[in-house]
């Protein structure tokens, strides 16, 4: 019966960590109110340590939405885009190029991102809330919009952030991470 009780746990540990492995919040409003987040910790009935973040999670494709998280479904209705360049305007907005980004429901990760070949343009307006996802502690972080071309040229993560505002009038950015 142990074996059984530790491999249900190990199970669980490895599901959750495949659905909230680091995903940035889900609601496009909550990026720019909450860039970063507050952990707790509990123990888990076979008494290790579990880390709990209080920002939602990205969904898993089998999540529903009475649990309060939104679906895959409802996540992937998101826009995102994966820049590859961000460059200061003279009225203190970004210019970005990057590959529109899509989210595919299902899968090993519940979840990934399709990126398209064409490039587009988007502008970020002035003092939008830009969040990255900081790979060292694994965990978002604020950025200065005068500090993101620096930090992309320099970035290992995936580049795919969640925008918020339409591709012509950006008003909040948060990079999402997906190992």
């Amino acid at each position: 019966m142990l074996a059984s009780v530790g491999a249900a746990s190990g199970t669980a540990l490895l599901m959750a960590a495949c659905s909230s492995s680091g995903h940035v919040a889900t609601d496009v409003n909550s990026a720019a109110a909450s860039p970063g987040a507050a952990a707790s910790q509990r123990t888990a009935a076979s008494g290790t340590p579990v880390i709990s973040a209080t920002r939602p999670t990205t969904p898993s494709a089998s999540s529903s939405s009475t649990s309060g998280s939104p679906t895959c479904a409802q996540f992937a209705a998101n826009t995102f885009l994966r820049i590859s360049t961000a460059t200061a305007a003279a009225d203190g907005s970004l210019v970005l190029t990057g590959n529109p980004a899509t989210v595919v429901c299902g899968g090993p990760d519940d979840l990934h991102y399709s990126y398209a070949a064409n490039v587009v343009t988007a502008h970020v307006l002035p003092g939008a809330a830009i969040t990255i996802f900081d790979l060292a502690d694994m965990s978002p972080k604020p950025i200065a919009q005068a500090n993101l071309g620096a930090y992309l040229a320099s970035d290992e993560g995936t580049r795919t952030f969640l925008v918020t505002g339409p591709l012509s009038a950006i008003s909040g950015l948060q990079e999402e991470y997906h190992p």
